[in-house]
């Protein structure tokens, strides 16, 4: 009886969302809303290549006969 009271409240504890994913087998998430980032941004593009990527133009590799 000990054990089954153990493990009940062990599942209380852990909550309702975690003991539907046990025995779904999958776990419910919302989406919270997106943050704004705090990330530094890219460089600017380089202008020459006018690609719009920030690294240098590097050739392509020859190609074996």
């Amino acid at each position: 009886m000990l054990f089954f009271l153990v493990h009940i409240a062990q599942v209380v504890r852990a909550g309702w969302n975690n003991f539907r994913a046990m025995v779904a087998g999958f776990e419910v998430v919302e989406d919270p809303a997106p943050m704004p980032s705090t990330a530094p941004r890219a460089a600017a593009p380089d202008a020459a290549s006018g690609s719009g990527n920030p690294l240098p133009a590097v050739p392509p590799l020859p190609m074996r006969p």
